[in-house]
């Protein structure tokens, strides 16, 4: 029916896109679709090229960005045909866990996945990461958001919020089954306020999760907490009934007549099938699910032969096939059809071969061969794709191809049977699944089936997301009529809101090998190696710091001092100055102070938190700090003076890495440590690196970076020109080291590198103790100890500040330089708290005397030192820990938060979601629903800018596209639309009224497939009022 509504519009909502985290809520509350969706385009502007690898990137890459991105209108097609936020089968949207993750909020990421995903802990350990198809990062520029590794850390990191279902119906709901789509319906209709029963034919809840996925794939604690959550959420499951069967049989009318209202059908796909070929009847012929349930079921007790061909390509046949090789068993693997048709995930194959597990595909087996009664062998032959008599291609076997391969088990994987239809007496299809209509229904009233039971459960995700659809049209059947949800436009964004590749940081990858090889080395070593508290203490930074005045106690200014350098050395020299009555202030180039033990070191060496808190107490103390300003260069030391300063102190570090002068340096793979773990800890992607990897040096940074690079799964050796007893790291770093798996070999220095082609070989190192030379095979060769002072700059800007051609600034005894009033302390060869003290030692006998003799012929702190000899160089070969090499790994390992934070940043953030001014009722659901506080309501007034000046077209709707914007893009440019205006100004539209949106959006946001949902921010903009725009009391008519 039509009617007409009256909007008295006070105001409107607007959406920050600084806070808004693309969850997708406010449009699917909006009563009036003014929540529309902008896609930004992901382009590759030099598509043919490859990275320094001379690979596409990984899934998808730049190599794919030739082949489907070609132009920048094929980009924007895409753009409007791609996004995750469409991706998941259960509504999650990965760049909402991402922003959330990003910015901290933990909690808010689990709350918004467990309102989605009822199996939230086991699901982030098996998911099949269909939503990584469609992330335009993996299709255009490197690899896919890891959103499963974000979602693990998620699950392990939060703050547990137990649910609670409220009853608010009367009606009572039977659910058949207790897997994944069973615990879906089953939780949907607990949220929804109806008593649910679970009827479970095992001592256990779980169904498939428990059989069929093996505690290598996932962790069976993860499994119980989910499950003892939805049972403490007021959810009653009633265990050992097999609803249908005859053997302790319950049947489904008796079940009717305990007053239930309706039945959901979620028994799965439980029982195997073994084809019909010669021989299939003998002794020790399994089919996949009575296999796992006699190994990993409930049933247990079954022993396998010693060696088992496997056939199938699921993830039921690789969980098999790795499931055999942990007993110790030998397995073949066979797959009918090509390698490319594998239903098994790329990863499962790999860790299967890994593993030691044999794979042939294009291989049956056509018969079994038997000797008293059990399998002796089997006949497999080749198949290939012909032609049958209708001309339609058919996998068959070629003859003349048939081999023998013995074996004394065979386990037929893949294909499963349902049996719904015996428990329901329902119609059903040749498999034995239940047919159902679009709601789920079955041809008996009020019974409904999902998951494999209806042949909707190819995947975890998708089995779980047709139990909550099906749980939604039980609410519909009970309820009566249903509003679905209502969606918005769907527009591609400005083209000044582009994304180039070419200007997106490149940053690794979590990938599960390195999330593995991460979790190992804490389980190992959950301690940092470096004593970040005593080394802090040692430099002045005390529990409670007292409070330096500008003034003395008579009231007179102190006297200034500039301490160039914000690691170590330089705040032990401000603390020092600011104890002694001075006025020091801190410059450091880089955004915060910390030198090299933040930016050169790895999160297993250095507490970075704890770090963080303890130099927090220098400027909360009263010294002044300066960051990301470069002084010496801008301002160089006459500007210093002239601001007030009395005297001038660098205690620069070793910050710029340099090569060795050797032939071949130049090569592919050779990297010196300084830029090498620059990167690495900026989690930048670093081309070239290899598997056999040789790390010059004794200090802290070679063993940190060899470290780094063991945990990437690298093979590592450490040489070191001295022997143990002299090395400059701390034992406590070599004993990790060692721990890893990295081999050290001491007594020994690389005199020469090899190279073939521009590409790294291999080195030769001299041991002087011995007086040969060793050669070496590696791909990559990481130089430490070579680092020098990054005085480049400082330079070029003071010509009468005597520096050698290696940077550093040349001194006395007493740290006097070549300019007045200016001391250094960097280079010298002690810790940096004792280089400090001395700096600020030299400081203050200056500004007490004022006495500064110019000495020439100053040592070069930088020079050459002495050649070490005997017990200096003892040469030793001292093998790491072989229990940190490749083994058998089950389940999976939780992201440490850096590498969270890291991951999640590499979200592009391509879709974004506006609200539409002129189409904005003023109701303010939307505010009630946001996660993040986007959304706020602004007050209608005069002189306010027009509702239709607010729309993207009309300006640049996103406040962040500066970073990913064209290079030649102007700075504040006039964006014209895109695409046509194909927003909706009818004045007759379906409406929900917002009493009935509270009730119906979420039910109805899972019911349909959404649009991708993405947030961006209103952008500013001026002008007349457009036609579109509701002014108070203006009528409009609907339809509902």
């Amino acid at each position: 029916m039509k009617f007409n509504l009256t909007v008295d519009k006070r105001a409107e909502a607007v959406i920050d896109g600084r806070l808004c985290v693309n969850c997708g809520k406010c449009g699917q509350v909006c009563p009036a679709e003014a929540v529309d969706e902008y896609r930004r385009t992901v382009y590759c502007m030099f598509p043919d090229c490859r990275d320094e690898n001379g690979a596409d990137g990984g899934a998808g890459g730049a190599g794919r960005g030739a082949e489907d991105f070609c132009t920048f209108g094929d980009a924007r097609i895409r753009a409007m045909e791609s996004g995750c936020t469409a991706s998941c089968p259960l509504g999650i949207v990965p760049q909402t866990v991402a922003a959330l993750v990003q910015r901290g909020d933990i909690d808010g990421a689990y709350s918004y996945i467990a309102e989605k995903n009822p199996l939230l802990r086991v699901c982030a350990e098996i998911c099949e990461e269909v939503c990584s198809g469609s992330c335009m990062r993996g299709r255009v520029i490197d690899e896919p958001l890891n959103i499963r590794a974000l979602e693990r850390y998620v699950a392990g990191s939060a703050g547990k919020a137990k649910r609670r279902y409220s009853r608010r119906f009367d009606e009572k709901v039977a659910v058949a089954g207790s897997g994944p789509a069973g615990l879906a319906a089953a939780s949907r209709l607990a949220q929804a306020g109806y008593g649910v029963t679970i009827f479970e034919r095992d001592s256990r809840a779980g169904g498939s999760l428990r059989w069929a996925v093996p505690d290598l794939r996932a962790d069976r604690a993860q499994l119980e907490e989910d499950i003892s959550e939805l049972i403490e959420a007021g959810i009653e499951i009633r265990y050992h009934c097999n609803v249908g069967g005859t053997e302790a049989g319950y049947p489904l009318g008796e079940i009717m007549r305990e007053g239930f209202s309706a039945c959901v059908i979620a028994t799965g796909a439980s029982e195997g099938l073994i084809p019909a070929i010669p021989g299939a009847d003998a002794g020790m012929v399994f089919d996949g699910a009575t296999f796992m349930h006699g190994i990993n079921g409930e049933d247990g007790g079954l022993v396998p032969g010693d060696s088992v061909i496997v056939e199938g390509g699921s993830e039921l046949a690789a969980d098999i096939c790795r499931l055999l090789r942990r007993m110790g068993r030998n397995v073949l693997c066979i797959f009918a059809a090509d390698q490319s048709e594998l239903e098994m995930s790329a990863e499962s194959l790999d860790a299967m071969l890994e593993e030691g597990v044999e794979f042939r595909d294009k291989t049956e087996i056509s018969r079994i061969m038997a000797e008293d009664g059990n399998v002796k062998a089997v006949e497999a032959i080749r198949t290939g794709y012909a032609p049958d008599e209708s001309g339609r291609l058919m996998l068959l076997g070629i003859k003349g191809s048939e081999a023998v391969i013995t074996c004394d088990s065979v386990v037929f994987a893949d294909d499963q049977r349902c049996a719904a239809g015996d428990i329901c007496g329902a119609e059903t299809y040749q498999d034995g699944c239940v047919k159902t209509d679009a709601d789920f229904r079955t041809s008996r009233p009020m019974v409904f089936a999902c998951g494999d039971a209806a042949g909707m459960g190819r995947s975890l995700p998708e089995a779980m997301a047709s139990g909550i659809a099906a749980a939604d049209a039980v609410g519909r059947a009970l309820h009566g009529t249903y509003i679905p949800g209502i969606k918005g436009g769907l527009f591609n964004a400005p083209d000044i809101s582009a994304i180039y590749s070419e200007n997106v940081q490149k940053i690794h990858r979590q990938t599960e090998q390195v999330i593995r090889a991460q979790g190992a080395e804490r389980t190992g070593n959950s301690f940092f190696t470096e004593d970040v508290l005593a080394l802090v203490r040692e430099a002045g930074i005390k529990e409670q710091m007292p409070a330096f005045l500008p003034y003395d106690d008579e009231g007179r200014t102190k006297q200034k001092v500039a301490v160039i350098g914000g690691g170590l050395s330089g705040i032990t020299a401000a603390i020092d100055l600011a104890e002694s009555g001075y006025m020091p202030t801190i410059f450091e180039k880089e955004p915060a102070l910390g030198g090299s033990l933040r930016w050169l070191a790895s999160e297993k060496r250095v507490d970075k938190a704890l770090l963080d808190s303890e130099l927090e107490k220098i400027e909360r103390s009263g010294i002044s700090v300066i960051c990301n300003v470069q002084a010496g260069a801008t301002p160089d030391i006459k500007a210093l003076f002239a601001a007030g300063y009395e005297s001038v102190l660098f205690a620069i570090g070793e910050t710029r890495g340099r090569k060795p002068d050797l032939e071949n340096v130049g090569c592919r793979g050779v990297f010196e440590a300084v830029s090498l773990m620059g990167k690495l800890v900026g989690h930048e992607k670093v081309c070239g690196l290899g598997r056999q990897v040789v790390v010059t040096g004794g200090d802290e940074l070679a063993f940190d970076t060899a470290r780094m690079l063991k945990a990437a799964g690298a093979q590592v050796i450490v040489l070191s020109p001295c022997s143990r007893g002299m090395l400059k790291a701390g034992a406590a770093t070599v004993a990790a080291a060692l721990d890893e798996g990295i081999d050290l070999v001491t007594g020994t220095e690389v005199i020469a590198v090899k190279a073939a082609d521009g590409h790294l070989t291999g080195v030769v190192c001299r041991v002087p103790e011995r007086k040969v030379d060793i050669e070496i095979s590696c791909d990559t060769l990481v130089f430490g100890e070579t680092g020098v002072p990054d005085t480049r700059a400082i330079r070029a800007r003071n010509s009468s500040l005597d520096i050698d051609e290696n940077g550093y600034i040349q001194v006395n005894e007493k740290l006097i330089t070549s300019m007045y009033g200016v001391f250094a302390s960097g280079g010298l060869d002690m810790s940096p708290q004792d280089a400090g003290h001395a700096g600020a030692e030299a400081v203050k006998c200056f500004l007490e005397s004022r006495e500064f003799p110019n000495v020439p012929g100053a040592p070069d702190p930088g020079a050459e030192k002495a050649e070490l000899i005997g017990a200096a160089v003892k040469h030793e070969m001292i093998e790491g820990s072989r229990d940190a090499l490749k083994g058998f790994v089950s389940g999976s390992c939780v992201l440490e938060p850096y590498r969270a934070a890291a991951e999640a940043s590499r979200c592009l953030g391509c879709g974004y979601r506006v609200v539409e001014p002129e189409r904005c009722m003023g109701c303010g659901v939307c505010v009630t629903v946001c996660p993040s506080g986007a959304v706020t309501m602004r007050s209608i007034e005069p002189g306010m800018i027009p509702a239709d000046e607010l729309r993207p077209e009309n300006g640049i709707p996103y406040e962040e596209q500066e970073d990913f914007a064209s290079p030649s893009a102007p700075e504040d440019p006039q964006v014209q639309p895109l695409h046509e205006d194909a927003q909706s100004t009818e004045t007759s539209r379906e409406m929900r009224t917002p009493e009935r949106c509270g009730e119906t959006s979420r039910e109805a946001a899972e019911a349909e497939e959404l649009v991708p949902e993405t947030v961006g921010p209103i952008p500013e903009a001026s002008g007349e009022a457009g036609a579109g725009e509701i002014a108070e009391g203006e009528e409009k008519e609907a339809d509902i």
